[in-house]
């Protein structure tokens, strides 16, 4: 068996708050272990509310934009700076909602960048 390397990726994403209907971008990061094919886990700057709908912004593999919805969000402290010395004190969980058959499939693509060995249908 192989051993499979986890990358760490950094992206922002765009926030509305829905009680003051203001936009936000928010720095994030994941690791390729917590791409699923309808969710992802990642680190963020700042908390976000449950089920508040947001837009992910990625420059890896591929340049993409799609949108989610917070499942939850955490704070998340590590006591070894294992990850970096950039701060992402927030673990947030995100259901991606697919608008578009176009989306679905740069998705597709996006997931199979770590995920090749799988035949990505969702």
């Amino acid at each position: 068996m192989t051993n499979r390397h986890f990358e760490r990726i950094t992206g922002s994403l765009k926030a509305i708050n829905p009680l003051t209907k203001t936009q936000k971008t928010i720095s994030f990061r994941f690791f390729s272990n917590d791409l699923s094919a309808r969710k992802i886990r990642i680190f963020t700057e700042e908390p976000l509310l449950k089920n508040q709908i947001i837009e992910l912004n990625f420059s890896y593999p591929l340049e993409m934009t799609i949108k989610g919805k917070i499942i939850w969000s955490n704070r998340f402290e590590i006591h070894r700076p294992i990850y970096s010395a950039l701060q992402f004190p927030y673990r947030t969980e995100v259901e991606f909602q697919f608008t578009k058959e176009a989306e679905l499939n740069l998705f597709i693509e996006f997931f199979k960048k770590f995920r090749p060995y799988i035949n990505a249908t969702i």
